[in-house]
């Protein structure tokens, strides 16, 4: 889990698109993960090869799954996000600036189960 905290970070201080295999297992972290950047992409790629199926697992015993504050690009895909204490994953806006507030979320063959508040919520938007 440490491992794939390092890779956010360093996506977040790169300065370039960045993509995160995530091989199958569980990726747990007490307080949640983070992401913070800027004008650029990260995708995110799991084991799971739909969205039943449970082979790379995001969790959080007192926190958030996944924290992203962006302007950019974010895509997830075959991750299963479960029994995060809050939102399974939150996508936040990195800038009030116009020039730089844009973004984009895209999750594909993924699923949430049991996190406390939410699946997802975009900007302030409960989606699941």
């Amino acid at each position: 889990s440490t491992g794939f905290q390092a890779a956010l970070t360093s996506a977040s201080t790169n300065n370039e698109d960045n993509t995160i295999n995530l091989a199958a297992g569980t990726y747990s972290s007490t307080s949640g993960f983070t992401y913070s950047a800027i004008r650029h992409t990260l995708t995110i790629v799991g084991a799971n090869v739909d969205a039943t199926d449970d082979a790379t697992v995001i969790t959080s015993s007192s926190g958030t799954g996944i924290t992203f504050t962006f302007s950019g690009t974010i895509q997830v895909s075959g991750i299963t996000v479960q029994d995060c204490a809050a939102t399974g994953l939150l996508f936040e806006n990195a800038s009030d600036d116009p020039a730089v507030a844009t973004f984009n979320v895209s999750i594909q063959d993924s699923h949430f189960t049991g996190n406390g508040a939410s699946g997802v919520i975009v900007d302030d938007q409960l989606f699941v």
